[in-house]
């Protein structure tokens, strides 16, 4: 009798305490609702523009996501384990002895686009860059 009665008391303080409010603490870092600038330019490999768009983006945005949803099917890409690999943008394949280069903000990117987070104005170019094969002799 006495186990039945601490195992009712045991259940009731349990059962009481899943029915406690708790309030959540105020913190910092609360999700943004600011708006940054997000400029995406893509150049052949003459060096002529060939597309470009600005579009306001949430701060925090993944860059990735945004260049899928402002160039919608002006982009394509296979995903791998290592994350996007760009195939195609405008139309434009690389021959085999080119690639399509990142640039975030004026500097080759060390990083792929999808490790990018737009926390700020942020400049995206792709630039069709031939492949340096002297290099692997």
């Amino acid at each position: 009798m006495k186990k039945i009665i601490i195992l009712f008391l045991a259940l009731l303080v349990l059962v009481s305490l899943g029915c406690t409010q708790t309030t959540p603490a105020q913190t910092s870092e609360a999700p943004s609702e600011m708006q940054v600038a997000l400029t995406i330019n893509v150049f052949d490999g003459s060096g002529e523009n060939i597309f470009t768009k600005n579009q306001n983006v949430l701060e925090g945005t993944n860059a990735f996501e945004a260049m899928k949803t402002i160039m919608g099917d002006d982009l394509e890409f296979e995903m791998y384990s290592f994350g996007p690999f760009i195939k195609k943008i405008v139309g434009v394949e690389p021959s085999t002895t080119s690639y399509w280069a990142l640039y975030v903000n004026g500097e080759f990117a060390s990083k792929g686009i999808s490790d990018y987070v737009i926390d700020a104005d942020t400049l995206i170019e792709w630039k069709l860059d031939e492949i340096d094969l002297s290099s692997m002799e």
